[in-house]
């Protein structure tokens, strides 16, 4: 008789790499692989990626990707990802929106270019739209990725009054495959009665740690 395996993630943590691009976004202390890894261990996380914002820390995931075979010995396992800033005047006007970018691929230097080409232009600082997303990673053919954004009271989050085309329906038309909400349960509730009121209670919210 088989019974389901529930596994415990986390995929949205940053590192102090973060502070690159966005200052104070990492106010912890410097941590390494192992300090990581104790600490993903003590929480009895299965399933865990570093986000940090339009970039990703190339020596800490080749360092994980080193010891990833390791790691699945403990039941720990990782998917590449950052947040993304996102300005799509299609999507939410003139108001920049935070997403969650996981890739299906561990090359780690080939996510970094695609994230160069997302976030660079003409040597400042560039915030891509969904249809820059799709462009290049169609160049890098690197077709595999998930995109959750940020919803609702998140900081940096969708809200529909924003929005061009309502958030349920930007779901529902695969621009997304998710929701990752805020972690506070009085907010999260506040998001559910929106899903209710669309006729929804199966759609996909995430909440991570964000730590």
């Amino acid at each position: 008789m088989t019974t389901s395996k529930w596994l415990k993630m986390d995929l949205h943590i940053h590192s102090w790499e973060s502070n690159k691009k966005k200052s104070n976004d990492y106010k912890g202390s410097p941590y390494d692989v192992d300090m990581l890894i104790e600490k993903l261990t003590e929480n009895n996380i299965n399933l865990f990626s570093i986000t940090d914002h339009n970039l990703i820390n190339i020596e800490l995931y080749k360092e994980l990707c080193l010891k990833r075979d390791k790691l699945l010995e403990k039941n720990l396992n990782f998917i590449v990802g950052t947040e993304l800033d996102i300005l799509d005047k299609k999507i939410y006007g003139n108001k920049v929106f935070h997403t969650l970018l996981f890739f299906d691929s561990y090359d780690i230097e080939k996510i970094n270019n695609i994230l160069d080409s997302l976030t660079i232009e003409e040597g400042k600082n560039a915030k891509p739209s969904l249809d820059k997303i799709f462009e290049v990673m169609n160049e890098y053919n690197e077709r595999n990725f998930i995109l959750i954004p940020h919803f609702n009271n998140k900081s940096k989050g969708l809200q529909d009054k924003f929005m061009k085309k309502k958030s349920i329906d930007c779901l529902n038309t695969m621009i997304f495959d998710a929701y990752e909400d805020t972690n506070n349960i009085n907010k999260i509730q506040e998001s559910l009665d929106i899903y209710s009121k669309n006729g929804y209670d199966d759609l996909p919210m995430l909440i991570f740690s964000d730590c």
